[in-house]
């Protein structure tokens, strides 16, 4: 899988970007009819609303429970991203996780995926704005008793701040006397409130935030710790915060544009 993703780089960087673009999305297509077939490729860009005129369903195979999302929007990608292609999979053949934070869950896609892939996990689930913590409760209410979902941002210390943006693009910053103010709490405050002795992966997807989180307050929740899967905004932010990882005993690899990084401190 590793040279897979290498020859993926070698392309991007050889060809030109509407070509990869038009390749990748073609890519995309092949694996969802190959994986769920020609009818889910219809139903993820053609499908539509079917709760109160927000939401439309998706059943997958190997998924227990239906997936609903927003048609015409970027659910679509993440759910062909993180769900059908299964980015967050690339996890070392050993490791069965029980433990997961999964910060910025978006609608709860890498949630329900782990759910489903590892039948005995425990998931904590944040996600700060409104909408997409709406949809996340509609993806995750099936598996209440391994879930809790927080509408809460993760952060480097309990705060209020200012959240902007939708969809994806969701991020927040501080901003004082903001009306959409969102409350935060950190990865340490989790593990006090609900008793967590170790964690096996921390997902961070949180437009920024990686860098507060990973950087700031850490070193407590980073020595139980096996696993963090981080997806960064921005080069300088990437590398701040491998230098600081590596330099705490993890070990980095990438796939597409998820950087894991392996506590080799934790057998």
């Amino acid at each position: 899988m590793e040279d897979r993703d290498k020859v993926r780089r070698v392309l991007k960087g050889l060809l030109s970007k509407r070509i990869y673009y038009w390749g990748s999305k073609l890519l995309d297509t092949s694996q969802v009819v190959i994986s769920h077939g020609c009818k889910t490729y219809r139903l993820l860009h053609h499908q539509s609303k079917s709760i109160g005129e927000s939401y439309a369903a998706l059943n997958l195979k190997g998924y227990m429970y239906p997936i609903y999302f927003r048609p015409g929007t970027p659910d679509v990608g993440i759910i062909i991203q993180n769900i059908i292609r299964q980015e967050y999979g690339h996890l070392p053949t050993h490791i069965t996780p029980e433990c997961i934070i999964d910060g910025g869950c978006y609608i709860g896609d890498v949630s329900v995926y782990f759910l489903n892939r590892f039948k005995n996990c425990q998931v904590l689930a944040l996600e700060p704005n409104r909408e997409n913590f709406a949809l996340a409760e509609l993806n995750l209410c099936c598996y209440a008793e391994r879930v809790a979902l927080i509408n809460k941002g993760l952060w480097s210390h309990e705060a209020k701040l200012n959240i902007m943006g939708n969809f994806t693009g969701s991020k927040m910053e501080i901003v004082e006397n903001s009306v959409n103010e969102i409350g935060c709490i950190n990865i340490e405050t989790l593990v006090m409130n609900f008793d967590i002795e170790k964690i096996d992966i921390v997902k961070l997807d949180v437009e920024g935030a990686e860098q507060h989180i990973i950087l700031e307050n850490s070193e407590n929740w980073l020595k139980m710790t096996r696993i963090i899967i981080v997806e960064f905004h921005g080069n300088e932010i990437k590398e701040r915060c491998t230098e600081f990882l590596q330099n705490h005993g993890f070990e980095a690899y990438q796939y597409r544009s998820l950087h894991y990084f392996l506590n080799k401190n934790i057998s």
